[in-house]
């Protein structure tokens, strides 16, 4: 019925912000972890992220340019379906993890949310972009914000080429020990996270249970309103309507029924 709106009531939620912010470089399509790195990746995300409904993730993908797929939202389908249709091939070549973790304090440095997390999951070696790594996680701790890093892969990989004139698939080899395992660790002692290698399907679903210990902390949310309800008046105006219009009928107009 009609209602005015009288107040809205402050409430509280448990929440954290976090930033998955994954490499999207060429190498992702290495077969060490099948079918591809990036498949496994994007396919623990979305587990990961599934379990956290009450959380606001934003998605960042990098390569040798930097790009915000998702800014933090609480919708898990729109999560799900942005991460399933992360794709290789669009932002270059190279590694650009300075100005990926630049980006995802930029997002949330802002945010009211006192416990705030970046997931970086790469696969590589910085070697593009305007801000180091180190200079990016100071500043991340700057905004009390934990970076907890992710080095994907084997020491022995190959990389799909294309096919050759009989139509088999070419691979190139990557040389083992390609992930900077040195700067990950660098960057999640700096900001108060963890630093953690991945190389099955296995490990990286065990790391990401661990970081789903994380604390949760409260923000306002205020989205309970309460309403003066209206309908009562309206109510009482119609009774009075129908029963004058009664008497009228059977003392004025004198129907016969």
């Amino acid at each position: 019925g009609p209602r005015k709106a009288l107040k809205r009531l402050p409430s509280s939620i448990e929440v954290n912000d976090i930033f998955l912010v994954v490499d999207v470089s060429r190498s992702m399509l290495a077969d060490d972890l099948r079918p591809n790195r990036l498949e496994v990746a994007k396919k623990k995300l979305r587990e990961f992220a599934s379990l956290r409904p009450t959380d606001r993730i934003g998605v960042i993908i990098f390569s040798e340019k930097v790009f915000t797929l998702l800014p933090l939202t609480t919708d898990p389908e729109l999560v799900d379906q942005v991460l399933s249709d992360v794709r290789i091939g669009y932002l270059g070549s190279g590694t650009n993890i300075g100005d990926a973790l630049a980006l995802a304090v930029a997002r949330g440095q802002n945010s009211k949310t006192k416990n705030k997390v970046i997931v970086l999951l790469t696969d590589g070696v910085s070697n593009f972009g305007s801000i180091p790594p180190l200079s990016a996680a100071r500043t991340a701790k700057d905004f009390n914000m934990k970076v907890y890093t992710i080095g994907l892969g084997t020491t022995k990989s190959r990389l799909p080429i294309g096919r050759n004139s009989r139509g088999v698939q070419q691979y190139q080899s990557i040389p083992g020990g390609s992930i900077d395992l040195k700067t990950l660790e660098e960057i999640s002692k700096i900001t108060g996270g963890k630093s953690f290698m991945a190389n099955s399907k296995q490990s990286l679903e065990k790391i990401l249970s661990e970081i789903q210990k994380l604390e949760k902390t409260e923000i306002d949310n205020s989205n309970q309103i309460v309403y003066d309800e209206l309908f009562f008046s309206y109510l009482l105006i119609g009774i009075l309507i129908f029963l004058a219009t009664e008497i009228s009928r059977k003392f004025f107009l004198r129907e016969v029924v």
